[in-house]
């Protein structure tokens, strides 16, 4: 069932593509999307990471 919802979700997701008249908008919106994107989190500083001891130390461990 859940490929059936995936491939639905899909198949409405890319409407806008196999309809000409629309195709070219939302090309552009989705260009426009992403370069807002890009901007937003470029200006982000990283988040230095903890060395492996230290994270042992404190008992993280990797999500799964």
């Amino acid at each position: 069932m859940k490929t059936a919802n995936f491939v639905a979700a899909v198949g409405h997701a890319l409407t806008p593509l196999r309809d000409p008249a629309r195709a070219g908008q939302f090309d552009a919106d989705n260009r426009a999307d992403q370069e807002r994107l890009r901007d937003a989190y470029s200006d982000r500083e990283r988040k230095p990471l903890l060395p492996i001891a230290e994270a042992v130390y404190r008992g993280l461990s990797p999500r799964t």
